[in-house]
């Protein structure tokens, strides 16, 4: 089964500090690729001891 990780209206407001209309979400959605969030994410999985590999919680 594929996991996937869904990041919420709210969790984004939060981070962003304000709500965000319709078109901040559709400007955000497209700048997440061309950011440094995937260098961050592949930076913090790097990171990861081998045997934190498997989450034991599903």
């Amino acid at each position: 089964m594929m996991k996937s990780i869904t990041l919420t209206r709210s969790q984004l407001e939060e981070w962003a500090g304000r709500p965000l209309s319709g078109g901040d979400l559709d400007r955000l959605a497209s700048a997440i690729v061309h950011s440094s969030i995937p260098d961050a994410i592949n930076e913090i999985v790097a990171g990861f001891d081998d045997g934190e590999g498997s989450d034991e919680r599903g």
